[in-house]
């Protein structure tokens, strides 16, 4: 039962927001749409992006499917949440495209080994975040980053973990967060350097329950919550040799509240 005592503060739209939401929702009652969330579109837009055409394992077609048939059904995306949405899902694909290229050209990353990873697990707001920023200050450990999380190519370079202009890249991205939804520091602080939880592992096989906070989801979340997964830590797996192939440690420091609900799967 949802609390009717809870408020929420209505976001501040600029005037160059509205404007652009109206013509792209005008635009879309005439059927000229212009951010898709369709699936054939989308796979083949990011195949034009990335210039490849190989995605891996199609299981992830599934979890694509359901989750964009609950952002059309159910999501009441305005324009601007549409473009937003399908900016951020072609991201996620040609991600996918050019990891599965990265495995063709050196095979080797598939023998880097995934030793005694060590997970930070609990529930949402019970301080893991604390604990797991805590444990990232031994030298040994390997965690993630947000900039190496939003783009993983070409896989991170120990030697040049403070220069990578990656960083550059996700220091703005936090910016553009922060300015759409200025209270998101206060439920979770990005830091572009610092480390961060693993579910984007998940969102390139479309499997992660992050989608519930970036739109109405509710259908995908439940048919989510009901699914092994089997396959997507195999896939999360296959991303954590990725990115230790050049930039290794003594084991992976991993965190992220999903991870309760598969332990027993």
């Amino acid at each position: 039962m949802i609390d009717s005592s809870l408020t929420f503060e209505r976001p501040s739209r600029s005037v160059r927001y509205r404007l652009i939401n109206w013509g792209g929702t005008t635009l879309n009652s005439l059927g000229l749409s212009l951010a898709s969330l369709e699936e054939e579109n989308l796979l083949r837009e990011s195949q034009r992006i990335a210039r490849l055409k190989d995605f891996g394992d199609d299981s992830f077609r599934v979890p694509l499917q359901k989750l964009l048939e609950s952002l059309n059904k159910e999501g009441n995306l305005n324009f601007v949440g549409q473009a937003l949405l399908r900016k951020y899902l072609l991201n996620l694909l040609v991600n996918r495209l050019r990891i599965e290229e990265n495995f063709k050209r050196y095979p080797e990353i598939a023998k880097v080994p995934i030793e005694k990873p060590l997970f930070v697990l609990g529930l949402p707001r019970s301080g893991t975040t604390f604990l797991h920023n805590l444990l990232s200050q031994d030298p040994s450990s390997r965690w993630l980053h947000l900039w190496e999380l939003c783009n993983p190519l070409p896989s991170p370079d120990y030697n040049t973990r403070e220069t990578d202009p990656r960083i550059g890249e996700a220091k703005k991205l936090v910016e553009s967060f922060n300015s759409l939804v200025p209270q998101l520091s206060t439920v979770h602080h990005l830091n572009p350097i610092g480390p961060e939880e693993c579910n984007v592992l998940f969102e390139h096989d479309l499997t992660s329950i992050l989608f519930e906070l970036r739109a109405n989801v509710p259908s995908y979340t439940e048919w989510l919550l009901n699914q092994d997964l089997v396959a997507s830590y195999r896939y999360y797996r296959r991303q954590l040799q990725l990115l230790a192939w050049k930039w290794s440690g003594k084991h992976w420091l991993l965190k992220a509240p999903i991870h309760l609900n598969y332990l027993l799967a």
